[in-house]
């Protein structure tokens, strides 16, 4: 309580979890406080490996070590976890990362596009308008992380050809590098030189 309150904002946990587990937290902060423990409750599902639930009994278990060890850029691993929604589970394997390391390639190729670019298209800035409302809602909307990423890689897509242009609006260029930094900013995709 003394660094997060009384109430959360938000609390995580796997879906296996919710009971007697968090039941059992709501009811002894609860009790002790006299006030709502969390205002929202965000139950993930299970994370499977190869089709088979990630257990440490079933010596299945990927860590971040792991991934590491096999050059996973940790950015392909949050876009894979963004691919499906919290709600559902995640099979993780080896054909997804791969997928996931060639979708994050992409967003830094459009990032190095926009950072390189003179000007853009009234066009461009109309993509990064769309991108930042279908963005926004989709995360407003259960945290709909798949369909934030749909919208995300549509910009990409739109943007990469008002690019290709060659257009002469500054201002368009300004906006579309600003809604770009704010959706990654949120989601985070962009790799980084030790990726």
């Amino acid at each position: 309580m003394k660094y997060l309150g009384t109430t959360l904002d938000i609390h995580c946990g796997g879906v296996d979890l919710i009971f007697p587990h968090h039941e059992d937290e709501i009811a002894q902060s609860e009790g002790a406080t006299g006030v709502e423990f969390s205002r929202t409750w965000c139950h993930g599902e299970f994370l499977l490996v190869e089709g088979s639930k990630m257990a440490k009994r079933l010596s299945n278990e990927v860590t971040i070590g792991t991934l590491r060890d096999q050059k996973i850029p940790g950015v392909a691993v949050r876009h894979l976890m963004f691919s499906v929604h919290y709600r559902q589970q995640l099979n993780l394997k080896d054909e997804a990362l791969e997928g996931s390391v060639r979708a994050v390639r992409k967003i830094g190729e459009f990032a190095d596009r926009l950072s390189k670019a003179s000007a853009g298209t009234p066009e461009l800035a109309r993509a990064a308008e769309d991108a930042e409302r279908d963005v926004r809602a989709a995360l407003f909307d259960d945290l709909n992380a798949p369909e934030a990423l749909g919208a995300l890689f549509t910009f990409v897509r739109r943007g990469n050809a008002e690019l290709d242009r060659s257009g002469s609006d500054r201002d368009a260029l300004a906006r579309a590098r600003m809604v770009f930094a704010t959706i990654d900013g949120v989601l985070d995709l962009s790799p980084r030189p030790q990726d």
